[in-house]
């Protein structure tokens, strides 16, 4: 009911994501989309270019945490966790100081 009107929710049913109905929704979707993608002559290659483009250390912008403490996070090369570190100020200076950043070039199919 909206503003007295009835209006249909043909999809009300996906709001409980642990029924079977759901599941097998999800799964015959999978399927569809699973074909689809792998007849993309060109998704193999892209996918090698973007593991390349992400694959580089990544850090964090420092917080104080401490007179002449730091605390920022690095999360190395194609990892998804990020470690936590500390250093004292003179340690941090030598350290984002060494820091390099390099780019990929990527070519995309047309």
């Amino acid at each position: 009911m909206f503003h007295g009107v009835s209006v249909a929710d043909p999809y009300r049913w996906m709001e409980e994501s642990d029924t079977p109905e759901w599941n097998d929704w999800i799964t015959a979707e999978n399927k569809i989309t699973d074909a689809y993608l792998a007849g993309i002559p060109e998704r193999a290659k892209i996918k090698d270019q973007l593991t390349a483009m992400w694959n580089y250390e990544r850090f964090s912008a420092p917080s104080k945490i401490a007179d002449g403490f730091y605390l920022y996070s690095k999360t190395t090369a194609c990892r998804t966790r990020a470690s936590s570190i500390v250093q004292n100020r003179s340690m941090m200076s030598a350290r984002f100081s060494s820091i390099r950043t390099s780019f990929v070039q990527m070519e995309l199919p047309l």
